[in-house]
């Protein structure tokens, strides 16, 4: 990742100002509209003991292990979003696929033997249901 990018940078503004940011951890685009297959990551640090380049370094090195537990017929690096959480105390990171269709979503989740149900709709603000489809 570029962290001197302008993309990096906006990043930073994003995390600052709402506490939260979601982003592609390879072209550092932050995420839009569409659909989340959820991945079994989190990670999480103190605030006071890391810095956040730190923390990020962390979660970078877990993207390696995390694209071999997740392989299917899909592109990781355009699907792979980093959602970080920044509270008074604690950073948190998770990970998510993510679509700009539900057919998209809906079949690496049953590549990748994930639920449908976790699938999260962003433009509503919910999980899927099975009877929506």
């Amino acid at each position: 990742m570029q962290r001197d990018s302008i993309e990096f940078r906006q990043i930073i503004k994003v995390l600052t100002n709402k506490g939260n940011v979601s982003f592609n951890v390879f072209d550092c685009s932050i995420r839009k509209s569409g659909f989340l297959v959820p991945l079994e990551y989190y990670h999480e640090d103190l605030i006071d003991i890391v810095s956040f380049e730190e923390f990020l370094d962390a979660v970078e090195q877990d993207i390696p292990d995390v694209k071999a537990e997740y392989e299917a017929d899909f592109d990781m690096e355009k699907a792979l979003y980093v959602d970080i959480n920044a509270t008074e105390s604690y950073y948190q990171a998770t990970m998510d696929l993510w679509f700009a269709t539900l057919p998209e979503a809906l079949q690496v989740a049953e590549d990748l033997d994930i639920l449908s149900d976790d699938i999260y709709d962003i433009d509503n603000e919910c999980f899927i249901n099975e009877d929506e489809e």
